[in-house]
């Protein structure tokens, strides 16, 4: 393996002009491939990562339900002894409905949470994503209206908005309309994820109850110290739970399922897209080193001669795809991790509007998708080098050296 190593590095290292370019241009088609790998994986991964943190702000850790619409009665204790000792941040009863707002001639619907606004978990959450202009009328004790669907009816904090539930829409006996309740907007939140803040509401458990009437799916939701932990959590009480007939045990991920699959998708998507970059260097490679071993049948056939086998001629040519990818795979990373640090920092992929919740791209790097795009281009140059390796090693010393 010594001398094929050696015997590697010297055929990459040719000082021949035209040859010394061809690994050169190897080499660069790899660390282009790599970069662009790197940069994407950073993209998707802070935009999955930002999406995430928003996601956990707003919905809950964990949320059990009985599917029979029946309300869902869980033992405190054993949900403290399952989640973990620490772990578990707040828990308490929500419901949750769906309701038409109507203010100033506009209408819009809403999906209602009925929820405990002195909880730990959910109290705290939902007054980190009130607004701090001082828009709040009375504090979070009553209507709580997503921003953009607070501006869909044209409504601000101190507002009287008409509520209306599926039920009261339907056609009363002698054609009486609808009973309207009527609810006071206290404040308005942003979550920054526009699916929520065009479509929740919040208001306390009680209220939610009465407003209702029986049109709500009751439960129990749990907020944790690490949102991370819920899939382990859920698992936990599901098992636990699991006597209890229809009982569901859901966690913000399962829950969010669609959205999450969708990212994983379009991150294996982009890899596959972007691999083939690497494999069309890939494709340069065999070229190269192809025209390297009919350069070196000479070389070759002496060193079978002096007791070289085909083994080790196999191996020296695939060192030298390996070499090229190793170094491309370096070099790619290195500009890879540089170039998604100076985008962050200057900012230069803006999103224009109100397209995604954030201004900015964020942008995350991982040392594991680091790992795998380098392991895979080293493993796509080597594979290139196997034909022309295949060649070598098949090479007929006395004929060679016969037509000198």
């Amino acid at each position: 393996m010594g001398l094929a190593l050696i015997l590697s590095r010297r055929y990459l290292h040719h000082p021949g002009g035209r040859r010394r370019l061809s690994g050169l241009v190897a080499v660069a088609g790899v660390a282009a491939g790599v970069t662009m790998l790197v940069v994407v994986m950073a993209v998707l991964n802070g935009l999955a990562t930002d999406l995430r943190s928003r996601i956990t702000r707003t919905e809950s850790h964990i949320r059990i339900t009985r599917s029979d619409g029946l309300p869902a009665v869980v033992d405190s204790a054993l949900v403290v002894s399952l989640a973990g000792q620490g772990r578990l941040v707040g828990m308490a009863r929500f419901v949750q409905g769906e309701l038409l707002l109507i203010h100033h001639g506009k209408t819009a619907g809403a999906l209602l949470y009925g929820i405990d606004m002195a909880s730990p978990g959910r109290g705290e959450e939902l007054r980190s994503m009130l607004r701090d202009d001082g828009s709040c009328a009375s504090g979070t004790g009553g209507l709580v209206l997503g921003s953009l669907l607070a501006q869909r009816i044209w409504a601000v904090p101190g507002d009287t908005v008409l509520l209306a539930t599926p039920r009261e829409l339907m056609p009363r006996p002698g054609g009486r309309p609808p009973r309207l309740a009527r609810r006071v907007v206290d404040c308005v939140f942003t979550s920054g994820l526009p699916d929520f803040d065009a479509s929740l509401a919040f208001m306390p458990t009680d209220q939610a109850v009465r407003l209702l009437e029986g049109q709500s799916a009751p439960g129990v939701e749990l907020w944790l110290r690490d949102p991370a932990d819920a899939p382990r959590v859920s698992r936990r009480l599901a098992a636990a739970l699991a006597t209890t007939e229809h009982l569901e045990v859901r966690h913000w991920g399962e829950l969010n399922r669609s959205l999450f699959d969708a990212l994983r998708l379009e991150k294996l998507a982009m890899f596959v897209v972007l691999a083939l970059v690497i494999c069309i260097a890939g494709l340069n490679i065999t070229g190269g080193i192809l025209r390297n071993v009919i350069a070196r049948r000479t070389d070759i056939a002496i060193l079978m001669t002096m007791g070289c086998t085909r083994t080790t001629v196999l191996a020296v040519f695939l060192l030298e795809g390996m070499l090229i990818g190793v170094a491309g795979a370096a070099l790619g990373s290195t500009l890879g991790v540089g170039l998604g640090a100076a985008i962050e920092r200057s900012g230069v992929l803006t999103i224009p509007g109100d397209l995604m919740p954030f201004a900015i791209i964020p942008m995350l790097m991982r040392a594991g998708d680091l790992g795998w795009v380098c392991i895979a281009s080293v493993f796509i140059t080597t594979a290139s080098a196997v034909y022309p390796a295949y060649r070598a090693s098949r090479l007929d010393p006395v004929s060679i050296l016969r037509d000198l």
